[in-house]
């Protein structure tokens, strides 16, 4: 099973530490979008996970003598990064392209696997710039898309004794106890 709250909090240590914002002083300005609350004084950046995506064929692995199973398969999703700006149009643009560039980086790789995740593609930087009222709104965006791995860990439960009161197919049955040994 997925933990998201891990997910999350490994998207938002990433953002945090290679945007280019001070990870010390400036926790409140990367947020996830759609969350209740005030808006950051600019800059800022939203993170906006979607698209979850079975991307393989799950896979039923037996694991023990319990009759313990493990279901696991491979889910991609994608991650919609956007930063904003206050008066210089090219601080947001310089904040997604830091990003863009640290999923190069051989320790944000690492990272990033540590937290079961895996870099597969990044999108070309989008201006999303808006003139409102008499200023712009500076904002540029990015779309990433990680691999991550579902796993679930399933026991079946195990049929101890039973009774039978009739016939099975080709077998006459008596009442009475039946050993079966498997």
């Amino acid at each position: 099973m997925i933990d998201w709250n891990v997910v999350k909090s490994a998207i938002y240590n990433w953002a945090l530490n290679y945007s280019g914002l001070n990870p010390s002083t400036d926790q409140q300005k990367v947020i996830f979008s759609n969350q209740i609350g005030v808006q950051p004084v600019r800059p800022y950046i939203t993170l906006n996970i979607s698209n979850v995506t079975k991307v393989t064929h799950d896979d039923l692995r037996y694991k023990g003598p319990d009759l313990e199973f493990e279901v696991s398969g491979l889910r991609s999703f994608t991650l919609g990064v956007q930063a904003f700006s206050a008066e210089d149009l090219f601080e947001s643009m310089t904040l997604i392209s830091s990003l863009q560039n640290s999923l190069n980086f051989p320790a944000v790789n690492e990272f990033l696997k540590t937290n079961s995740l895996s870099y597969v593609s990044v999108s070309n930087i989008t201006n999303v710039t808006e003139l409102m009222d008499t200023s712009f709104d500076s904002r540029h965006s990015i779309d990433v898309v990680f691999y991550i791995g579902s796993n679930i860990d399933q026991t079946v439960d195990i049929i101890e004794h039973t009774e039978i009161d009739g016939e099975i197919e080709y077998e006459e049955v008596k009442k009475g106890d039946i050993e079966i040994v498997l």
